[in-house]
């Protein structure tokens, strides 16, 4: 797994990597392609991604966050 090829270092197992990602991939943060029997996990688009993936569960908290990043100068916008 590339993944625990470049974070391996920060600790745990390879398993433990796995049940981390799966759970991220789980709650709609991130998306995964199964190749040659292998999960490749991939970063999703944050508008078209996951922000849709959480529909039914944004909490009004979950879209005050959701603002302050998306509003952030770095995000790209200046107000």
């Amino acid at each position: 797994m590339e993944v625990f090829v470049r974070a391996g270092h920060l600790g745990g197992s390879i398993e433990e990597l796995s049940k981390v990602l799966d759970s991220i991939l789980m709650q709609g943060g991130m998306g995964v392609e199964i190749k040659d029997g292998e999960k490749l996990y991939f970063n999703i688009p944050l508008v078209v991604g996951m922000f849709e993936m959480q529909i039914g569960r944004h909490t009004p908290e979950f879209i005050k966050d959701f603002n302050a990043y998306t509003s952030h100068s770095r995000f790209g916008l200046n107000y």
